[in-house]
């Protein structure tokens, strides 16, 4: 709590995610890509994350660069107190793909 209260160790995103990949069988590096551009005015990117092997669930880790505390989504357009929301990715959508597959 603001520095003053040690709560204990945390794991980064990508360590966790990768410790997902891991039960699965999934112990080669990630493959990576950035996401195309949608607006060229909007200062955020989207790094996407890959754990993959034929026959094994999948670990999918998006990355959002200079983007504020949202849900990434090209429609809604948070306060600007939150920070920049990022359209290069619909992020609902993503998370909806991913469970039905």
């Amino acid at each position: 709590m603001f520095g003053l209260i040690k709560k204990g160790t945390v794991v980064s995103a990508p360590e966790t995610a990768a410790d997902f990949a891991r039960p699965n069988g999934l112990l080669t590096a990630a493959a990576e890509q950035t996401l195309p551009h949608r607006d060229l005015a909007d200062p955020t990117s989207v790094q996407h994350l890959t754990w993959s092997r034929a026959g094994r669930p999948y670990v999918d880790f998006y990355t959002v660069r200079r983007g504020g505390h949202t849900l990434p989504q090209p429609v809604f357009h948070y306060p600007r107190l939150l920070g920049r929301t990022t359209g290069d990715i619909d992020g609902p959508a993503q998370a909806v793909a991913f469970f039905l597959q």
